[in-house]
C-alpha cells in the first residue's frame, strides 16, 4: 500500500523532471563526428548515427521498445534473415546484433538524411548488415518528405523529395533472398500501398508491422487508418496475426506468422 502510494506520488514530479533530464542525456551522450558532420550516440558499444541531438534515444528506452515490441514474439537467430522495412537510424539493428551477431540483416530506409546516418551505422557489419535507399514499390519513383519531425513523415506519399523504386520481386532477388524469418514494417502509413504491391509473402515466415490507426485518430489524415486491412491483408497470405496491446499506438504495432 505505502509502496503504491509512493508511485501515485513521484509520478507527476517524475513527468515535470523528465524533459529536463533527458536533455541532459542528450547533452552528455550526443557528439559529432569531425569527418562525417554527424552526430551519434553510442548504444551497445557502438555508434548509432542521428541528424540531430533531437534524435537521441536513451538506451533504457531502445531496449524497452526492442523486448517490448519490435521482438517480442520473435527475435531472429543466429544464421536467420530478417528484413526490415523503414529501418531509422539503426538502433534496432545494433540490439539484434547483441543478441545474436551471426544474423542477416537487411535495412530499408528511403528518407535520404536518415539513410546516410543508417547506412553510416552499418557500415562496419557489412556485409551481413546491409542497407537499401530504394522504395519497395510498382511506381518508377515515389515522392516523399524529409522532416526533422515524425509527424511530417511521408505524408500521403506526397512531396519534394523524389526517391528511387525497386519492385518486391527485383529486392527479394537482387539481395538473393530465399527465405525471410522476420519481416519488420514501420512505414508511416505506407503500408497499405506496400502490402497491395509485394504479393509474394511466399518466403516470408513472420510479420511485425505498425499500422498508423492512432496517427488518423489524432487528426492527421485518414489515409492512415490502416489496421482492418493489414490484419485482412495478413490473413489473406495465410498468416495468422495478433495484437501486441491496447492503447494508442502500441494497438497498432500486429505480429503475424504461419501457424
Amino acid at each position: 500500500m505505502i509502496v503504491k502510494e509512493i508511485k501515485r506520488l513521484v509520478k507527476p514530479i517524475w513527468r515535470l523532471i523528465k524533459p529536463l533530464w533527458i536533455d541532459f542525456e542528450r547533452t552528455r551522450n550526443v557528439s559529432r563526428d569531425a569527418d562525417l558532420g554527424l552526430y551519434y550516440q553510442r548504444v551497445f558499444g557502438s555508434e548509432v548515427f542521428i541528424r540531430s541531438r533531437g534524435d537521441y534515444l536513451p538506451v533504457s528506452e531502445l531496449r524497452r521498445l526492442c523486448e517490448e515490441v519490435y521482438f517480442r514474439q520473435y527475435l531472429p537467430k543466429n544464421g536467420e534473415t530478417m528484413v526490415d522495412i523503414g529501418a531509422g537510424y539503426g538502433h534496432e539493428a545494433l540490439y539484434l546484433r547483441t543478441q545474436n551477431p551471426r544474423v542477416r540483416y537487411i535495412a530499408v530506409e528511403i528518407q535520404p538524411s536518415v539513410y546516410e546516418c543508417l547506412a553510416n551505422t552499418l557500415a562496419r557489419y557489412r556485409p551481413a548488415f546491409s542497407v537499401c535507399p530504394l522504395a519497395i514499390a510498382e511506381e518508377k519513383v515515389v515522392y516523399i518528405n524529409t522532416s526533422a519531425t515524425y509527424e511530417a513523415v511521408a505524408t500521403a506519399g506526397e512531396g519534394p523529395v523524389q526517391v528511387s523504386t525497386i519492385t518486391w520481386c527485383e529486392f527479394i532477388h537482387r539481395f538473393s533472398i530465399k527465405k525471410i524469418d522476420l519481416l519488420k514494417i514501420n512505414i508511416e502509413g505506407g503500408e497499405r500501398a506496400f502490402l497491395e504491391h509485394a504479393t509474394d509473402f511466399s518466403m516470408v515466415d513472420r510479420v511485425i508491422i505498425s499500422a498508423h490507426d492512432f496517427r488518423a485518430n489524432r487528426g492527421q489524415g485518414e489515409h492512415f487508418r490502416t489496421r482492418e486491412y493489414v490484419l485482412k491483408r495478413l490473413a489473406g497470405y495465410g498468416f495468422r496475426a495478433t495484437s501486441l496491446g491496447v492503447g494508442d499506438w502500441w494497438e497498432d504495432w500486429i505480429y503475424a506468422y504461419r501457424p
